[in-house]
């Protein structure tokens, strides 16, 4: 399996929600966070190789900040807590 770098997993993940969305732009506001229409984007890296400039697709997690998080979880199963509004 390929393994790709983190802007690249993240525009893969919104890219199956929504159409015609261009790479560029998605801003990265950390190293594993991003802000793409009106959202912000959370990598969760599951491995120890967390720290790599590239992973395994199965070896992370995105969740979707907006509201409550929509979660997508990788081969290591692990879950993460729904986030709540702030307001």
């Amino acid at each position: 399996m390929a393994l790709l770098n983190r802007k690249e997993l993240v525009y893969r993940h919104i890219k199956e929600s929504a159409e015609n969305i261009n790479i560029d732009e998605i801003v990265e506001t950390s190293p594993f966070s991003w802000f793409y229409d009106g959202k912000t984007y959370i990598l969760v890296p599951m491995v120890p190789k967390a720290h790599d400039e590239k992973m395994d697709p199965n070896d992370c997690l995105i969740s979707e900040i907006c509201g409550k998080a929509e979660v997508k979880k990788g081969k290591s199963g692990i879950i993460i807590q729904r986030f709540k509004d702030r307001n």
